[in-house]
């Protein structure tokens, strides 16, 4: 099989400077625990940004986009630095202050246009420094965020949803040091609503893997993983899933890739990387990825045996007619640092605290926030968990697990209420964090559409139009919605018969048939959907029989 990551050979991390990368899913009430690497890193604001930022740097953001919906795809590679790798950009390894321009529309499944913003799977392979990487619009300046925070010699990947800039392409910053940069696409956002992508969140759930030791996958071996149906809470129409990957307990170096099932034959992994580990490392990323034949998704592992545990956070929509929330993408913008008390302040041991975005622009509405979760952890180790604000306690899951005196990160979809989500620290000592958006998720007011067909008649008393009414959400279409119909004539008489609605189809439509009166004149004929009130019209114009 052509390689598919970073290998040790290529220069996978050592296991002593593992320290923040380390991510049990639920380390909180798992048998299984990280092991506490002895790390030391310089934390002092240098790896997740300046120290110090002023308030123009932390609020200033461009409007919002276009609401969109997501459109996944089985992961494939479109930026390789290493010198030989045959993939863009190859020999480019990013130096200190070093940027290169990745090219995302019309490569890997990515159309050349309508695309607002791209998710991709970003890895740093064999640094010679702690440092980050961020990644931004091209043709941008680039914003106060980070992607992806490292140590020298390992090798971390990091989820990373970023809108698209000039020409199709994005831009990615190294910090310090050198370091090559590979980069996955695993899907994109539309610039204008499509009926599916829609985003719903799930209670988290665990669907692959024990809380004791996980599940185990042999070498060069792929598992297939059930995500939709059952007490998911996804169903089976879903075109993707989001779900946090964790391998632990490896006998070796190795890496996971998480790819859509195949409707036949044997499994064969795309070129790609999710999770890269060593030996005896627990780690986990956040994945988004297609779902394929049978509700199913494969895991696989390269080397070695490792135990692999899969939660579900959400799910994107694969139906017409299914409601979500749509994508708004905003430029990558830090709003939230504790270390300068920028909207908010240090968690507290054994602590949560509530974050609210309401001031950068994120409507009461949105339903989750895209971002990337940065911990700055104290003098102990432990877990951040993102759960809603109106939950009375966070869930038993963990989102950013750290060792003492590390920067750890996750790409999460935080759950939002009122603009707000709640952070849970699990840490003995006071921890910062911070939070960059990239953008958020709302479900957009309905609209009602009326078309006649055709729009003018003889006022004979028998003629008929064909009328079809459409609801949307602006993303997608409203379905089980009740519309009803009601007539305004332009003088008396000049309205006929417009037959009972119902609620709409799978499609968000419904149909009826309007039959014409005998006066002469314009009728305007309003609909009205139940859930919203929304309304929409039409006018047919009856004109005198000859």
């Amino acid at each position: 099989m052509q390689e598919a990551h970073p290998t040790a050979e290529d220069g996978m991390q050592n296991a002593d400077s593992l320290g923040h990368s380390e991510k049990p899913a639920r380390w909180c009430q798992r048998i299984r625990r990280a092991p506490l690497f002895a790390v030391v890193v310089l934390i002092a604001g240098l790896i997740v940004g300046p120290p110090t930022l002023s308030g123009a740097e932390v609020t200033a953001h461009a409007a919002a986009a276009t609401a969109g919906t997501y459109v996944p795809l089985s992961p494939v590679r479109i930026t390789d630095t290493r010198a030989g790798s045959g993939s863009p950009n190859a020999g480019k390894t990013l130096g200190a202050g070093i940027t290169i321009n990745v090219q995302v529309t019309g490569v890997g499944g990515v159309p050349a246009s309508g695309v607002s913003a791209a998710v991709m799977n970003v890895t740093a392979v064999n640094p010679t420094a702690s440092s980050f990487l961020t990644v931004f619009p091209a043709g941008a300046t680039r914003p106060v965020v980070a992607n992806l925070n490292f140590v020298a010699g390992e090798t971390l990947a990091n989820l990373v949803t970023v809108p698209i800039g000039t020409q199709g392409a994005v831009t990615i910053y190294n910090h310090i040091g050198s370091t090559d940069v590979v980069v996955d696409v695993e899907g994109y956002y539309t610039t204008s609503p499509q009926a599916t992508g829609l985003y719903n969140p799930v209670n988290p759930s665990r669907v692959f893997g024990t809380l004791q030791v996980g599940g185990a996958i042999n070498a060069e071996s792929s598992q297939a993983v059930t995500v939709t149906g059952g007490t998911t809470g996804v169903p089976v129409e879903a075109s993707a899933v989001v779900a946090n990957v964790t391998a632990a307990g490896s006998t070796g170096p190795s890496f996971l890739t998480v790819y859509p099932a195949p409707a036949t034959g044997s499994p064969t992994p795309p070129t790609a990387a999710n999770v890269n580990f060593v030996t005896g490392q627990v780690i986990g990323n956040r994945v988004t990825v297609p779902v394929g034949a049978n509700g199913q998704i494969e895991v696989y592992n390269h080397t070695g045996s490792v135990n692999v545990d899969v939660d579900l956070y959400g799910y994107y929509t694969g139906a017409a007619g299914e409601l979500g929330s749509a994508f708004t993408p905003l430029a990558p913008t830090r709003f939230t640092d504790t270390r300068v008390g920028t909207n908010g302040t240090p968690i507290s041991p054994h602590s949560n605290q509530s974050f609210n975005f309401l001031s950068d622009d994120i409507p009461a509405t949105a339903t989750a926030l895209a971002a990337n979760v940065t911990v700055v952890a104290g003098a102990a180790p432990g877990y951040l968990t993102v759960y809603p604000t109106t939950d009375s306690s966070p869930p038993v899951v963990g989102d950013v697990n750290f060792t003492a005196g590390t920067v750890a990160q996750d790409f999460a979809l935080a759950p939002l209420s009122g603009a707000a989500t709640e952070i849970f620290s699990s840490s003995p000592d006071s921890v910062n964090v911070v939070i960059d958006a990239f953008g958020y998720f709302a479900p957009p007011p309905p609209a009602v559409r009326v078309v006649a067909s055709p729009t003018s008649l003889p006022a004979d008393g028998t003629s008929t139009s064909a009328l079809t009414v459409t609801v949307t959400t602006g993303s997608g279409v409203a379905f089980d919605d009740p519309l009803s119909l009601t007539t305004t004539p332009s003088v008396a008489g000049s309205c006929g018969i417009a037959s009972a609605t119902g609620s709409t189809n799978a499609s968000g439509q419904v149909t009826s048939t309007y039959t014409a009166s005998v006066t002469a004149g314009t009728c305007t004929i309003t609909a009205t959907e139940a859930n919203g009130g929304t309304t929409g019209t039409a006018v047919i114009t009856q004109t005198a029989s000859s």
